[in-house]
């Protein structure tokens, strides 16, 4: 029986958390907020949308990591930072719930994911561009409802290959 129903009020439920994305692609490493809004179907398939947007950026390439000059500029010099601006994702979630508030789950879903690299030279100006990730993605997780309504979520997804993604969220049942 999904957490949800335990509640007993309705089938809607909600997860505010933070998100720790390691962007594969360009190495980065990235912190996000992620808003989720859910629906229990019946007792094991639920659908979920997310959204997520970027709390920092991870520097990529910092002053000294590249040698050479290109075109007059003096690659030593130059930084790159990453960030992620959006994520919006969309999961089947199927899962079974145990009678001490305990739920383990798997979601297999698809995503549309923006990262702006923001690249630096001194002397030479700035240039931003995004990079955009649009794939399936697949995860795992588990959370631990304290009563009928309140919990913790926490979760692993793999965004087909471009990043990894550990969630740990507060839950919220309607």
């Amino acid at each position: 029986m999904s957490s949800v129903a335990v509640a007993g009020d309705s089938n809607l439920y909600a997860n505010l958390g933070v998100d720790a994305v390691s962007i594969d692609a360009i190495d980065a490493d990235v912190l996000a907020a992620t808003l989720r809004v859910g629906y229990d179907i019946n007792e094991i398939f639920a659908v979920e949308g997310q959204a997520s947007f970027g709390l920092n950026d991870d520097n990529i390439i910092r002053a000294g990591d590249l040698s050479g000059i290109v075109n007059g500029v003096d690659l030593a010099t130059v930084t790159v930072d990453a960030s992620l601006d959006t994520s919006f994702a969309a999961f089947v979630k199927a899962g079974t719930a145990l009678d001490n508030g305990i739920e383990f789950f798997g979601r297999l879903g698809y995503h549309s994911s923006s990262v702006e690299l923001s690249a630096s030279a001194p002397g030479v100006g700035s240039e931003d561009d995004d990079v955009d990730f649009d794939d399936f993605a697949f995860g795992v997780g588990a959370q631990y409802m304290f009563n009928g309504t309140n919990g913790i979520r926490l979760d692993y997804t793999k965004f087909n290959g471009d990043a990894d993604v550990f969630s740990l969220a507060y839950v919220r049942n309607f």
